[in-house]
């Protein structure tokens, strides 16, 4: 949990913005609403993150961990979700912290996200 934590403080620190600041919408890096985070020379690194928070959620569930990986979903394209969908053990449990995720823009973009991955037309009440 650590390194995954790790890897989104710098995250973070190099976008000027709270974790909470980018959940309530605010995007200093944004250029017209185009994607900032492209640029984040660091991105391999946070994948390494995601991957061994996977191996850790695996063996042991920790709420705290699984919260961050939702944080981790609400950054990407789709590429952590579908890694997340991929090897989380208790998916149930996963997408349940997803859905019910108290930031409001992780949550409307991991309903986005699941639902272009299950091929569905539904839409957010959010």
């Amino acid at each position: 949990m650590n390194r995954l934590k790790e890897e989104l403080d710098q995250f973070w620190k190099w976008s000027n913005i709270t974790a909470k600041e980018y959940q309530t919408g605010k995007n200093p890096r944004s250029n017209n609403g185009k994607d900032w985070m492209i640029n984040y020379l660091y991105w391999d690194l946070l994948l390494e993150a995601v991957e061994q928070a996977l191996t850790d959620l695996n063996q042991s569930w920790n709420d705290d961990l699984a919260e961050l990986l939702v944080l981790a979903v609400s950054l990407d394209n789709g590429e952590i979700l579908e890694r997340c969908l991929e090897r989380v053990k208790d998916i149930d449990r996963f997408m349940l912290c997803c859905v019910h995720a108290d930031r409001n823009n992780s949550r409307l973009r991991i309903r986005e996200k699941l639902n272009g991955i299950l091929g569905g037309n539904h839409r957010s009440e959010d």
